[in-house]
């Protein structure tokens, strides 16, 4: 279990304002955290958006990624896509899908 201090706070506040989003969670990593939290963020964002359960969820994940993130991407149930790491033709895919996943 992790605590939670006021300085952790602060900090999310400060990443969610930079991000000009409403709020952002940190967290410790490891390997608990990650084979854990990537399904259960996942889960739930596909058991509330219903059309999400139709054309999937995507994982686009860097082929070096540590093994626990692995595992929660395929824990998940999402379509996982892997990319070479330091492939050249990385960003032009992530553009590709981050537009069409956006666009729908």
């Amino acid at each position: 279990m992790e605590g939670n201090l006021e300085v952790h706070l602060n900090l999310e506040t400060e990443i969610a304002r930079f991000l000009r989003k409403p709020a952002a969670i940190v967290m410790g990593m490891g390997f608990a955290t990650n084979s854990t939290i990537i399904p259960a963020l996942v889960g739930h964002v596909a058991l509330c958006i219903m059309d999400l359960i139709e054309q999937g969820s995507l994982i686009v994940s860097d082929s070096l990624n540590h093994s626990s993130i692995a595992v929660g991407a395929r824990g998940s149930g999402a379509r996982i896509m892997v990319f070479k790491h330091n492939g050249h033709s990385y960003s032009f895919l992530f553009l590709c899908l981050t537009s069409r996943y956006e666009g729908s």
